[in-house]
């Protein structure tokens, strides 16, 4: 049992189809599906089917690894253009030299030279300074940008899996790992599917609780796979039941994802006792839904 309603009816789902974007869940009936079209279905792990809501946005998720692209080409010519910039700089400053050297006998002749001079080469300095300044602050902004943008997508096909007993190497990680993927799958996942099975941190025998486990997948598919079966550990072996597994986040992302729970909850105090609310969605693309309660 999923333990949430059908988005459709709003009646409790036992064995339902669930919505890869929002994790909102229907009955197979309220779908539209036939008995050989839901067999169909089950067999197929690379066909989807999208809720009402989510299906407006499906064609900006198979975007995203365009725009990705797209914003490498654009910082990479931003780059480009603060260094033309710099020698722009620096051949002005080589100008202003030249200057103030084919000036100096004419200074020389001037009462107040010192003072000109230190005047000169104060301007000078604030010129520099401030064009530099300018230069490293922009370069430190697309580093930046271009780090989260790395990090992001470095993490977007990984899980992490929280509670399970450590073995004795990594082989064996991976093999607990695949027979757990095939249960809640069905033996849809297979052992090309994954790319990497590795535990977080070095090992400390003086802290007796398991490191997490990360697992790579080659492909957002098999990860999103997984993620709709995580109310089948419930059916696991008792050794198992209690793993917990979710997105592999970056900081930033558990920070705003922590917000979103907590305005869930409040929402939820706030409206009563008629109505539940939840964040779903994709990660970083999470949205709060609100759900009806059985027998409102």
């Amino acid at each position: 049992m999923t333990n949430e309603n059908c988005c459709k009816c709003d009646n409790v789902v036992e064995d339902g189809i669930c919505c890869p974007c929002c994790q909102s869940f229907v009955h197979p009936k309220c779908a539209g599906f036939t008995k050989d079209s839901l067999s169909l279905y089950k067999k197929m792990k690379n066909l989807r089917w999208y809720c009402d809501n989510c299906l407006g946005y499906v064609d900006d998720v198979k975007g995203i690894s365009k725009l990705i692209n797209d914003k490498h080409v654009a910082l990479d010519m931003e780059l480009k253009k603060i260094s033309e910039s710099g020698d722009i700089l620096k051949n002005d400053i080589e100008q202003l030299r030249i200057a103030v050297d084919n000036s100096k006998g004419k200074l020389d002749k001037v009462a107040s030279v010192d003072s000109l001079k230190s005047e000169i080469n104060a301007k000078w300095s604030e010129v520099v300074k401030k064009n530099c300044d300018a230069v490293c602050s922009e370069v430190r902004s697309i580093q930046k940008t271009l780090n989260v943008v790395n990090e992001n997508k470095e993490r977007e096909n990984n899980i992490i899996i929280f509670n399970l007993a450590e073995s004795e190497n990594s082989a064996k990680d991976k093999e607990i790992v695949m027979k757990i993927f095939q249960s809640l799958t069905e033996e849809s996942i297979k052992s090309s599917d994954v790319v990497k099975v590795f535990r977080q941190g070095k090992k400390d025998e003086q802290i007796t609780s398991p490191r997490p486990i990360i697992v790579k997948f080659n492909n957002t598919s098999s990860k999103v796979l997984v993620m709709n079966k995580l109310f089948k550990i419930k059916l696991l072996d008792d050794k198992l039941k209690s793993i917990r597994i979710s997105h592999d986040m970056t900081r930033e992302q558990r920070t705003d994802y922590r917000k979103l729970i907590d305005e869930a909850k409040s929402r939820e105090a706030d409206d009563g006792e008629d109505f539940l609310y939840r964040v779903r969605g994709p990660v970083g693309r999470w949205k709060i839904v609100r759900f009806l309660k059985k027998g409102k």
